[in-house]
């Protein structure tokens, strides 16, 4: 079988950049549902992985961090996820909030 090397969507082009250093990841109804950004830990720089503000932890590649967050935001969905548990509505909600609020004025159109 010959091997496919047909692009393939990844999860940062669920991502937009309101500011340099600061990537939101959003779903298909242009809902916020996590947050990356590079930082510097102990003089490295890394980069915050966070789903609906929680810390999921360090990466030292983009591509990781974004990967962390998607696959985290998968796995809220199912229920009984012993690795990330479901986010109740109202939690999720004043995240998303506080998110498009701080961001919406940085992004054309504006709105995170």
């Amino acid at each position: 079988m010959p091997k496919d090397d047909s692009p393939r969507w990844h999860p940062m082009l669920a991502t937009v950049e309101p500011e340099p250093g600061v990537w939101v990841m959003i779903d298909s109804l242009q809902r916020p549902y996590g947050l990356v950004r590079i930082v510097k830990v102990e003089g490295l720089t890394r980069f915050r992985a966070e789903h609906i503000g929680t810390l999921l932890g360090y990466s030292t590649t983009l591509r990781a961090a974004v990967e962390r967050v998607h696959d985290s935001e998968l796995r809220s969905m199912f229920p009984g996820s012993a690795t990330a548990p479901p986010v109740s509505k109202e939690p999720r909600m004043a995240w998303v909030a506080e998110i498009r609020a701080k961001y919406s004025a940085a992004r054309p159109g504006g709105g995170a």
